[in-house]
């Protein structure tokens, strides 16, 4: 008889930079909850004014809600409520939980505006060293007027108010992180595309979102062996967001969230583990190299 394995907690954690100092409208929360953790990401809509007022005021009431009663597919209209009288500026919304349930880990997401809300998985770093991400939103962009307009924002009346929100039931295996990015990050309307002369299609990620990238990828792919991943990922995201700020490669402020949820192996596990078209897997495709690790980021619960 087999026994499943038991999942070490998830852990949350956040780190922000403003473009100017002291004027920035982004806010983050990281936090837990019960048997679980919640991250939220807000962005004040930049051509209103004091827009980091009810940025602010999403993420706190975001952030007591889902620690006082949980995940709910209502969650966006509850916040919508709690900031109505903030109705001459406007905010995006990044919302996330994270627990485990039998079998594995269940995620849910809830999104307003532009952003980006990123999944990433990775294998055993010495067996199987591989690092898959996507982006689960598409943001709520129109370009009609000749320029890009938030069609989702805070707050707005009921009969207006839309959101794009899913779930992920990912199984336990591989260490997994929900990365939430405010539009200083990435969000897909900003990526450049086009095609090569032989008609191939490209798309470019921004730099500072494949900087992010190829820091997580060490520590995610040793978390399989080692201890302190969440700390030591924590630290390498928010070194290289400070790298990026000291360089003033920021066009606009950026703040990420992240729920890590640690590998899980099950005692049946063959350790002779293969990639997922049934070769041995050896490497990953070569990534950019990104700026140096810096201080650490707040708000983690190690594992």
């Amino acid at each position: 008889m087999s026994q499943a394995a038991q999942p070490r907690s998830p852990s949350a954690f956040g780190h922000q930079r403003d473009k100017s100092p002291g004027q920035g409208q982004d806010s983050f929360a990281a936090f837990e909850m019960l048997q679980a953790c919640g991250i939220v990401v807000c962005d004040g809509v930049g051509s209103k004014p004091n827009s980091g007022d009810v940025s602010e005021a999403a993420t706190t009431a975001a952030k007591a809600l889902l620690q006082e009663h949980g995940w709910a597919d209502d969650l966006v209209s509850r916040v919508n409520d709690q900031v109505s009288q903030f109705e001459a500026r406007s905010t995006t919304l990044l919302a996330a939980t994270g627990r485990s349930t039998d079998g594995g880990w269940l995620i849910d997401y809830a999104a307003v505006g532009n952003g980006s809300v990123i999944e990433i998985a990775a294998g055993d770093g010495h067996l199987n060293p591989w690092m898959w991400w996507t982006d689960h939103f598409v943001p709520q962009v129109d370009f009609s007027t000749g320029k890009d307009t938030l069609t989702g924002a805070l707050p707005c009346h009921s009969d207006e108010l839309t959101w794009t929100s899913g779930r992920i039931r990912a199984p336990y295996g591989p260490a997994r992180v929900l990365l939430l990015c405010s539009d200083g990050i990435a969000s897909v309307e900003n990526y450049r595309t086009g095609r090569m002369p032989d008609g191939s299609a490209w798309r470019e990620i921004p730099d500072v979102l494949d900087a992010l990238l190829t820091a997580a990828r060490q520590p995610l792919l040793d978390a399989a062996v080692e201890t302190g991943t969440a700390r030591r990922l924590a630290q390498a995201l928010a070194g290289t967001l400070d790298e990026f700020a000291r360089a003033g490669r920021l066009d606009d402020d950026a703040t990420f969230a992240a729920l890590v949820l640690p590998p899980v192996v099950s005692p049946n596990h063959d350790t002779a583990e293969r990639s997922p078209d049934g070769d041995e897997a050896d490497s990953n495709p070569p990534a950019s190299t990104g700026p140096a690790p810096g201080q650490a980021a707040p708000h983690v619960q190690d594992f």
